[in-house]
């Protein structure tokens, strides 16, 4: 039997952090904005709505397996999908590089080619 494999796609942290902050000053259940100072004693401190951020990560750095961030996947596509396909088992063959299918499964899965399928516009699967 095959063993699992398992990915694990974060954000820098920083990012993470910052967007946290943000969202929780947009939504309506605090009855007033928190501080930056007192968000980022309480994210340090691991009390975050999906928990203590630094557990999971390192949790995850202890475990086998592909650690990917979202932004190496922004600034370096090509190397980020050779990793992944790499490390499920399926690295790129030449004829499959010398073809660009690489490039193509990148423009496949963009952010503009993804956000313009009916789906992800409606929820809904046109062809079902």
């Amino acid at each position: 039997m095959e063993e699992g494999k398992i990915v694990y796609l974060c954000r820098d942290i920083k990012d993470t952090f910052v967007s946290l902050f943000h969202f929780s000053n947009r939504i309506n259940y605090r009855p007033t904005p928190i501080s930056l100072e007192h968000a980022f004693h309480l994210f340090c401190s691991g009390s975050s709505p999906s928990g203590p951020v630094w557990d999971q990560i390192m949790g995850y750095l202890k475990e086998r397996v592909l650690f990917m961030r979202y932004e190496e996947m922004q600034n370096e596509p090509l190397v980020q999908l050779r990793r992944l396909a790499y490390c499920l088992g399926r690295p790129f063959f030449q004829e499959e590089e010398n073809s660009e299918l690489p490039d193509h499964i990148i423009k496949l899965c963009s952010f503009n080619t993804l956000s313009t399928l009916e789906v992800n516009k409606t929820g809904y699967c046109a062809d079902k």
